[in-house]
């Protein structure tokens, strides 16, 4: 029995000694769906106290644009109807990220005179692991920004570019 117990005891330190202590990290390489170009990327990094860090790096866009997570990583459709709805495992009104929300309202993003979008926030709600995980959903940018206010997408419009998703390069 106790041979046992010492086996199981090695296992569980060789567990936890071999996990990493980098953090998690996801990515969407974003593509405009009228003409398959790659725009940038998506990237959610898990930060110790439980925030998620979003850095967006993106070019080729104008102004203002709806930034939300949808439920699916699929884009069969041309529209990209297929990747669902925003990302709502809580059945929240749609809203800013600052007041009531679905989890995949992230707000706008905005394309300096440049039309480029390199902005980096943290979000508290979106997360990385488990059963509300992000990972094999989609980032969507919409045409229009996001008014907050119209349910159930806040009039952002068509959806006009989009990435699924997936684990991220660590090296």
């Amino acid at each position: 029995m106790m041979k046992i117990i010492s086996i199981l005891l090695c296992f569980a330190l060789l567990s936890c000694a071999n996990k990493s202590s980098k953090n998690q990290s996801l990515i969407a390489v974003i593509q405009d769906f009228s003409t398959n170009k790659n725009l940038g990327y998506v990237s959610f990094t898990e930060l110790q106290n439980g925030a998620v860090r979003v850095k967006v790096k993106l070019s080729g866009l104008k102004a203002a644009h709806a930034f939300h997570i949808h439920e699916f990583g699929d884009f069969t459709d041309e529209n990209a109807k297929t990747a669902g709805s925003h990302f709502n495992p809580y059945k929240k009104k749609h809203g800013s990220p600052n007041h009531e929300h679905h989890m995949g309202d992230l707000g706008n993003i905005l394309a300096d005179h440049n039309k480029k979008v390199d902005v980096e926030f943290l979000d508290y709600a979106i997360k990385l692991r488990g059963k509300n995980s992000i990972l094999g959903r989609s980032v969507i940018i919409h045409e229009k920004a996001d008014d907050f206010v119209t349910q159930p997408t806040g009039g952002a419009g068509a959806r006009i570019a989009g990435g699924v998703i997936g684990y991220k390069f660590s090296d």
